[in-house]
C-alpha cells in the first residue's frame, strides 16, 4: 500500500493542472482528416498505378467492361474501407489492423494480417517507383522531345525508360523517401501538401485537354509520333490491323468484368485506413481514410471515361 500513495498522489496533480493524466509519451499527433485524405488517395498511385487498370488490366482481361468494373469496385471498396475505418477510429493505437484483429479474433489472424500489409507495401512502393520511371517520366520526355524538335530529350526517356535504369533510379527514389519520412511526419505533410496541389493542377490541365480533344485529334497525334520514332505511317491503322490479326478478342465478357474487379481491388484497398494515433480518429479515419480512397476511384473513373472519349477503349485494348 505504501508503495502505491505516492502515485495516486500523482495523478491526482496531474489531473488538476494538466493536460495528460498519464506521463506523456511525447507523441505529436499531426494526422488529421485533410491530410489522411490527400495521404489515402496519393497512396493508391494517382497516375502510375492507374496503369494497373487501363494497361496490365486490360491485357489480362481483354473483354473487360472497364467502366463497369471500376464502378463495380468503387461500391465494394466504399464498404471494406468504412469497416476499416470504423475499426481504425475505434482502435486508435500504432500497430495496424494487427490492434483490432488480434483483439477481435486472435492474435496469429492479426500478425498474418499486419505481416501481409507490409509485405504488400513493400511491393508496391518498389513497382510504384519504377512505374514512374517507365510509364510516365520516359514517355513524357520522349514525347516532349518529338514536339519541341531537341532528340537529347528522346535519348533521355529511352535511357530511363530501360529496365534495369528504371529499376536502378526508382531504388533511390524509395532511399530518398525513406530518408525524408525518418524526419518525422511534419516534413512528410509538407512534402504532400506541395505535390497534392501541383499535381492537382497538372491533372485538371489534362482533363481540360483531354476532354476537349476529339478522337481525330489523337488518331493524328499518334500517327506523327509514330512516324518521327519509328518512321511508321497510319501507325493507328496498322496497330489496329495486328491486333485483330493476332485475334485479340472483340466484345465483353462477365468472366473478364469480374478480373479486372479483382485486379482493381487488389490496388486500391491501400488507403483505407491510416495506423496510428490521429486527431479525432473516428472522423480521421472515415473523411480521410475511406473519403481519400472513394474520391481516387472517382478519379480513376474519370480517367477512364476520358480513355473512351478521346483515345477509345478499343484502341486503348489493342494497344
Amino acid at each position: 500500500m505504501a508503495t502505491q500513495t505516492p502515485a495516486l498522489g500523482r495523478t491526482s496533480s496531474a489531473a488538476t493542472g494538466a493536460a495528460f493524466v498519464r506521463k506523456s509519451s511525447g507523441l505529436i499527433k499531426t494526422g488529421t482528416p485533410w491530410r489522411i485524405f490527400v495521404m489515402s488517395c496519393t497512396d493508391q498511385g494517382v497516375g502510375a498505378f492507374m496503369a494497373t487498370f487501363f494497361l496490365y488490366g486490360v491485357g489480362a482481361f481483354p473483354r473487360t467492361n472497364l467502366i463497369l468494373a471500376l464502378v463495380l469496385t468503387t461500391s465494394c471498396l466504399l464498404c471494406f474501407n468504412l469497416v476499416y475505418a470504423f475499426l481504425a477510429g475505434a482502435y486508435p493505437r500504432s500497430g495496424g489492423e494487427y490492434v483490432f484483429l488480434s483483439r477481435i479474433l486472435h492474435p496469429s489472424v492479426g500478425f498474418i494480417a499486419n505481416f501481409g500489409a507490409f509485405i504488400a507495401f513493400c511491393f508496391f512502393s518498389a513497382t510504384g517507383g519504377f512505374l514512374v520511371f517507365t510509364l510516365a517520366l520516359a514517355p513524357a520526355l520522349e514525347v516532349l522531345g518529338v514536339i519541341t524538335h531537341h532528340s537529347w530529350l528522346t535519348s533521355v526517356g529511352t535511357w530511363v525508360g530501360t529496365t534495369h535504369h528504371a529499376w536502378l533510379l526508382a531504388s533511390v527514389l524509395v532511399v530518398l523517401y525513406g530518408a525524408m519520412c525518418a524526419y518525422g511526419m511534419k516534413v512528410y505533410y509538407r512534402y504532400q501538401a506541395v505535390t497534392w496541389w501541383i499535381g492537382l493542377v497538372c491533372f485538371l490541365i489534362m482533363v481540360v485537354v483531354y476532354g476537349t480533344s476529339s478522337h481525330t485529334t489523337f488518331v493524328h497525334g499518334f500517327n506523327h509520333y509514330m512516324l518521327v520514332t519509328a518512321h511508321q505511317h497510319n501507325a493507328y491503322a496498322q496497330l489496329s490491323a495486328a491486333a485483330h490479326k493476332a485475334g485479340v478478342p472483340h466484345g465483353y465478357s462477365f468472366y473478364d468484368t469480374i478480373g479486372m474487379f479483382a485486379v482493381a481491388t487488389s490496388v486500391a484497398t491501400a488507403g483505407a485506413y491510416v495506423a496510428g494515433e490521429v486527431r479525432t480518429p473516428v472522423k480521421t479515419q472515415v473523411v480521410g481514410g475511406a473519403g481519400g480512397g472513394f474520391f481516387y476511384m472517382v478519379v480513376v473513373i474519370i480517367v477512364g471515361l476520358l480513355i473512351a472519349h478521346t483515345t477509345g477503349l478499343a484502341f486503348n485494348q489493342h494497344a
